[in-house]
C-alpha cells in the first residue's frame, strides 16, 4: 500500500506535534520598591503588566531586580515567581484591573456592589496610606482574604474622610479604570492594592480587672 508524499508530511507534522512542549516565556521585573516592609514589583510581558507584593525574604530580595527576567505561573492564590533556582511567592496584589481580567467574571452579582469595609491606618508616605481591616469585596478580585487585610491607598485628599472614619462603602466595577474604591462613585478613594498583613494582629491593651480584696483586709 502506497503513501502519497503529502499524507506522509501531514503524519510526519502531525507526529511532531505530540513531542512540542510551550515554553515558558519570561517577564520583565520593573519598579522594585520597598513601602513599609513589603517588596512591591512589577512585571510586564508584551502589552500586559502585572503588579505584586512580597515579603522581604532573601530569595524575593534576590530575585525582584529591576529588569531581571523571572518566570511567573499562575497557580496557587497569587501564583509562583521563579528564577533559576529560587522562588518566590505573593503575598500580594496590585494592577487590579489586570489581575481581575486575567481570572472569570464573577456572576450574578448586582449591577454595582456595595458594601461597608472597616479598617484602621496602619502607614503614610509620600505616595501611600495603607490601612488595615476588613474589605468584603476583596473576593471578587480573587483576593480571598478580606476579613484581614491591608489596602493600598493613594496619599490624595479622596482618600482622607475615609480614613479619618475608619471605614466607607466598598464598591466594584469589573471595568472601571479602578475596579474597587472606597466611598461614592463621584468621589472615590481607588484601591491600588491588596494584600495580606505582614504580623499577625495584636490584641487590643486593655486595663487589667480589679481584684478582689483578699480576705481580711480591710
Amino acid at each position: 500500500m502506497r503513501i502519497g508524499v503529502a499524507a506522509l508530511l501531514v503524519l510526519a507534522l502531525g507526529l511532531e506535534g505530540c513531542f512540542l512542549f510551550r515554553t515558558p516565556r519570561p517577564w520583565t521585573v520593573n519598579d522594585v520598591t520597598e513601602v513599609d516592609g513589603y517588596l512591591s514589583a512589577t512585571f510586564t510581558r508584551d502589552d500586559e503588566t502585572l503588579g505584586f507584593f512580597f515579603a522581604p525574604s532573601g530569595d524575593c530580595r534576590a530575585i525582584l531586580r529591576n529588569s531581571a527576567e523571572i518566570f511567573y505561573e499562575q497557580r496557587g492564590p497569587l501564583g509562583t515567581v521563579a528564577q533559576d533556582d529560587r522562588d518566590c511567592v505573593p503575598i500580594g496584589i496590585g494592577q487590579l484591573r489586570a489581575w481581575a481580567r486575567r481570572n472569570p467574571t464573577p456572576r450574578d452579582l448586582p449591577i454595582l456592589p456595595s458594601l461597608p469595609a472597616h479598617f484602621r491606618e496602619i502607614h503614610r508616605d509620600a505616595h501611600f496610606v495603607l490601612v488595615r481591616g476588613s474589605f468584603p469585596l476583596a473576593g471578587l478580585v480573587y483576593f480571598h482574604s478580606g476579613r484581614d487585610a491591608v489596602a493600598f491607598l493613594p496619599n490624595s485628599p479622596a482618600c482622607e474622610p475615609a480614613i479619618a472614619q475608619g471605614g466607607a462603602n466598598m464598591q466594584y466595577k469589573r471595568w472601571n479604570e479602578n475596579v474597587v474604591w472606597l466611598g461614592s462613585v463621584t468621589a472615590p478613594c481607588p484601591i491600588l492594592g491588596l494584600a495580606f498583613p505582614l504580623t499577625a494582629e495584636q490584641p487590643s491593651s486593655q486595663p487589667p480587672s480589679p481584684q478582689p480584696p483578699s480576705p481580711g483586709a480591710d
